[in-house]
């Protein structure tokens, strides 16, 4: 695991995120009164951190000379074969542009998790998505387990939007051929991966004859979403189970604060199970064009019936997207164990953040 933090970034500005998870004990104390003007801690509250804080926590992009370890090539590394397992959680909280450098030196490598933040500026957005084009590229052929969650929050970089590359679930297409166990939330959309299933001619016998879980979070869910748009999603998304014959579990899902969707495809021994959980009405998205797809799935690989079920989400339990991860039966997939409990712990801990400094406020340091 690769994890990097100064001991100064939770004792200042950063007070309501966690670093490690070392101390477990840590996440059972009752939250803390803050009020620290100088560290834009007001009553309890906390006003949007500067430029110059943030970037203090996620640092310049590292710039890597591999020479300095005698690699002769500036852009390889010695290979390294004893690695199996790679995890960046969520608490690096600094982009690593040379990731698709240091995956080619590890042959063996099985599986890889990644949990980056989103950018703080937009002007580093294209980094981050060219970085993440170069993981998939580079991902060892053994990999058959990777995961990728990309963070965010109202206080290091809210509002900040990127442009996608075209097509990013093109080349994650090819490589889930491979893979066992894929989930992947906020760094592709579900449309992006699916579309192409809708594109291969029925004739065609290709498969994935090896992936067996599957989580992808979509814009399409949310806000307010459209059913047409959720339809041409999930009838898609019906097309790519029709070719898994190992699928376990399909979990698509989107969230932000007041707002919840989740779409369930559970393959069991005797039946087959859809599940739609949602903040909002429940009947509108599972329509019989819907449901008719995803019979033909159950009928090709399980005699028993299809289930249907709606769940309802209370939408004052959605603080943020991250509050929709305990519904989510794959959420240990889609983060590892303590960056889960982190995310957890800081969600429950969420309180409003201001744009600016109130007026009228007190200057005196309390902790």
């Amino acid at each position: 695991m690769l994890s990097v933090y100064s001991p100064s970034d939770r004792d200042h500005y950063f007070r309501d995120h966690r670093f490690d998870d070392d101390n477990k004990t840590y996440y059972d104390y009752p939250p803390k009164y803050h009020h620290d003007p100088y560290h834009s801690w007001y009553e309890g509250e906390q006003v949007v951190p500067s430029l110059g804080a943030k970037r203090r926590l996620f640092g310049q992009p590292l710039c890597l000379d591999f020479r300095s370890i005698g690699a002769t090539d500036i852009r390889s590394l010695p290979k390294v074969d004893f690695v199996t397992r790679l995890i960046i959680p969520r608490q690096f909280y600094r982009p690593i542009p040379n990731m698709d450098v240091i995956l080619r030196s590890l042959p063996e490598l099985t599986t890889f998790r990644y949990e980056p933040w989103y950018p703080i500026t937009t002007d580093r957005a294209w980094l981050h998505e060219s970085d993440f084009m170069a993981i998939l590229a580079a991902l060892p052929p053994k990999v058959t387990r990777f995961s990728g969650y990309k963070d965010s929050n109202a206080v290091l970089n809210a509002g900040i939007t990127e442009k996608i590359y075209p097509n990013p679930g093109l080349k994650l297409f090819d490589i889930s051929k491979r893979l066992k166990e894929l989930d992947i939330s906020f760094l592709i959309d579900a449309r992006s991966f699916f579309i192409h299933f809708t594109k291969i001619e029925k004739k065609d016998k290709t498969s994935w004859d090896n992936l067996e879980g599957l989580t992808i979070t979509s814009n399409v869910f949310s806000p307010r979403p459209k059913t047409t748009d959720v339809d041409e999603l999930l009838i898609a998304a019906s097309q790519a189970a029709y070719r898994m014959p190992k699928l376990q579990m399909m979990e698509l899902w989107s969230g932000k604060r007041g707002e919840a969707r989740i779409f369930r495809y559970t393959r069991l021994e005797d039946n087959s199970l859809i599940e739609w959980y949602d903040s909002g009405p429940l009947s509108p998205y599972i329509r019989p064009n819907v449901r008719n797809a995803w019979k033909r799935v159950a009928e090709k690989y399980i005699r028993g019936q299809l289930v249907f079920k709606g769940r309802k989400i209370p939408h004052q339990a959605i603080r943020s997207r991250a509050s929709v991860l305990p519904y989510l039966i794959r959420r240990d997939r889609t983060l590892t164990c303590g960056s889960l409990q982190q995310i957890l712990w800081e969600t429950a801990q969420l309180k409003r953040v201001r744009d600016r400094a109130p007026l009228d406020i007190t200057t005196a340091h309390t902790v």
